[in-house]
C-alpha cells in the first residue's frame, strides 16, 4: 500500500508515524511525499521486475530526475539524469543528459540505438585487481579481453579466483569453461558436468537464461582432441544468448589452449564486448590461437619472472616486449596501448573465502602435465612430426589430428595444411566426440536437435563376483 501527499504535509505524516510507532519510511520526489514500508523503493521494484523478466540489472539503463531516483540509478548498470533533474542527482549519475524531461529520455534512447553507451566509462563498476604503491588498480567490467599467464604453480588460480569472487558477488553472470575439473567445487555457482558426463550446449544455455546463475562447464570427461569442437559449438550460443538477454557478462576460459589451440586460425568472436568480457588462463601464451591472442587487450603475468611471461606474449602477438620497472608486487599488468607494465600487489581476498582451485583440486600437478605436453609438442614440431597428443589418437593405424569436425570447422577455421582427422564413429553418438563426429555437429549447426546430447564416451563398469565364502554366524 502506498500513502502519498505533498509538502508541507510531511510534518503531519512524520508525527503520525511517530505517535503510532510504525516502521515506515518517508520518500520525497520534487515536492511529493510518499510513505512506504522499509526497503521498498524504485530500486527494489526494478529488481523484482528484472527477476520476473529473467534480466540482469547489469544490462539496464535507468533515467530519473528526483530524490527518489538515487537508489534507482545506482541499481542499474548505467544511471542517467535529465537536464532538469535535481543537482544532487546529476552530480551522482553516470550520464548527465542535455535535454530536459521527455527530450532527455529521447536523447538517451538515441544513444542506446547508436551504440554510444558501449564506450561509456562506468568507473563505479570497475573490479578491484590490486594496489600500486597504495593506489587501487581496477579493471573495467565490459569490453575487456584479459589473459592471465605464468608458469605452473605461480598463482594464476589465485588471481582468477579473486576476480571471480568480486564479479559473482556483484551480480555479474560468469561462465567458466573448465577443461580439467579444477572449479568443480567452486561455491556459489552451478556446476554442469563430471568425469562421466559432458553437459550439452542446450543444457548450458538453459541454465544461463536466468542471470542469477553463474555456471562452471566441467569438461574433464571430454577428450582433449574434442574440446575445440565443443567450444566451437558453445561460443555462438553464448554470444546469441547475450545478444538476446544481455547476459552472460564474463566468459572465463581455464586452460584456454585446450579450447583454442594454435592450430585454430579463426575464432567466431570479433570483440570481447560481444560476450561482455573474456578472461583466458594459460601456461603458455604461444600455445594459444593467434585469433584468440588478438582478443587480448590486457595481460596479467604471475610468477617469479613476470617480464619473461610478458615477453612471450608480446612475441606471440608480434609486438615489442614491454618494459617492467623494478618494485614490489606479486603480479604484473600490461594494458594495450602502453609501452610498459606495472607491478601490483594482488588485493587480498575476503575473509573466509573459498580456497583457490589450485588448493582444492591439485592444479599444480595438472599444469605440470600440461607443461610436459607443451614441451613434447615443441619437440615434435622441431622434428617435423605431428604433435604427440595427436599421433595415434583414434582407432586404427595411421595419423590422426585434433582438427574439428566439418560443422565445427565452419566456426573454427583450422589450418588446411594440417592433416584432417578421418570421420570417427560409425553409429550415432554425441556431437564432436569420438562416437559422434560429423552428424551431431552438422545437426547442431543447422539448428536441429540431435537424437542424443553431447557427452563423453560411455564408460562401462562391470562387477566381477569374488570367491565364494561359507556363511557363518557369530
Amino acid at each position: 500500500m502506498l500513502v502519498a501527499t505533498r509538502e508541507p504535509h510531511d510534518v503531519q505524516v512524520l508525527e503520525a508515524i511517530r505517535e503510532l510507532g510504525l516502521e515506515l519510511q518517508v520518500i520525497y520526489n520534487k515536492g511529493a511525499v510518499m510513505v512506504l514500508p522499509p526497503g521498498v523503493n524504485k530500486a527494489s521494484g526494478l529488481c523484482a521486475a528484472l527477476d520476473r523478466l529473467g534480466l540482469s540489472r547489469h544490462s539496464v539503463v535507468a533515467v530519473g530526475d528526483g530524490e527518489n531516483d538515487h537508489a534507482f540509478l545506482r541499481a542499474a548498470e548505467c544511471g542517467a539524469a535529465v537536464a532538469d533533474a535535481l543537482p544532487a542527482l546529476r552530480d551522482a549519475c553516470d550520464l548527465p543528459l542535455d535535454g530536459p524531461a521527455g527530450r532527455g529520455v529521447a536523447e538517451l534512447a538515441e544513444k542506446l540505438m547508436a551504440g554510444e553507451l558501449d564506450e561509456l566509462e562506468l568507473a563505479r563498476h570497475h573490479v578491484l585487481l590490486g594496489h600500486d604503491e597504495g593506489d587501487e588498480v581496477r579493471l573495467p567490467t565490459y569490453g575487456l579481453g584479459l589473459l592471465v599467464a605464468g608458469p605452473s604453480g605461480s598463482g594464476k588460480s589465485t588471481v582468477t579466483t579473486a576476480l571471480l569472487e568480486r564479479l559473482v558477488g556483484d551480480g555479474y553472470q560468469c561462465v567458466i569453461v573448465d577443461p580439467e575439473g579444477d572449479y568443480a567445487e567452486y561455491p556459489g555457482v552451478t556446476v554442469l558436468g563430471d568425469p562421466d558426463r559432458v553437459p550439452s550446449v542446450d543444457e548450458v544455455a538453459h541454465v544461463l537464461e536466468h542471470p542469477g546463475h553463474s555456471v562452471v562447464i566441467n569438461l574433464i570427461g571430454l577428450q582433449l582432441r574434442d574440446r575445440p569442437a565443443y567450444f566451437a559449438e558453445l561460443l555462438p550460443r553464448l554470444t546469441g544468448l547475450r545478444a538476446k538477454l544481455g547476459h552472460p557478462h564474463w566468459l572465463v576460459l581455464d586452460e584456454a589452449h585446450h579450447l583454442m589451440p594454435a592450430e585454430v586460425r579463426h575464432v567466431p568472436l570479433q570483440h570481447p564486448g560481444d560476450l561482455g568480457s573474456v578472461l583466458m588462463i594459460t601456461v603458455h601464451p604461444d600455445a594459444l590461437s593467434p585469433a584468440a591472442l588478438g582478443l587480448v587487450n590486457g595481460t596479467i603475468a604471475v610468477g617469479k619472472e613476470p617480464e619473461s611471461t610478458l615477453a612471450a606474449f608480446a612475441t606471440a602477438r608480434g609486438l615489442d616486449a614491454p618494459a617492467l620497472p623494478d618494485g614490489p608486487g606479486d603480479i604484473a599488468l600490461w594494458l594495450d596501448g602502453t609501452e610498459s607494465g606495472r607491478r601490483l600487489t594482488l588485493a587480498p581476498r575476503p575473509a573466509g573465502a573459498h580456497p583457490a582451485p589450485a588448493q582444492v583440486r591439485g592444479r599444480d600437478h595438472v599444469e605440470g602435465q600440461e607443461f610436459l605436453l607443451h614441451r613434447a609438442r615443441a619437440a615434435d614440431a622441431a622434428a617435423g612430426q605431428e604433435p604427440a597428443h595427436v599421433r595415434g589418437a583414434g582407432r586404427g593405424p595411421g595419423p590422426r589430428h585434433v582438427a574439428a569436425p566439418p560443422a565445427a570447422g565452419r566456426l573454427l577455421d583450422v589450418d588446411p595444411r594440417l592433416p584432417r582427422r578421418r570421420r570417427a564413429g560409425r553409429r550415432g553418438g554425441g556431437a564432436g566426440t569420438r562416437r559422434g563426429g560429423r552428424r551431431g555437429l552438422d545437426a547442431a549447426a543447422r539448428g536441429r536437435p540431435h537424437r542424443r546430447p553431447l557427452h563423453a564416451p560411455r564408460r562401462t563398469h562391470r562387477l566381477r563376483p569374488g570367491p565364494r565364502r561359507p556363511l557363518t554366524t557369530p
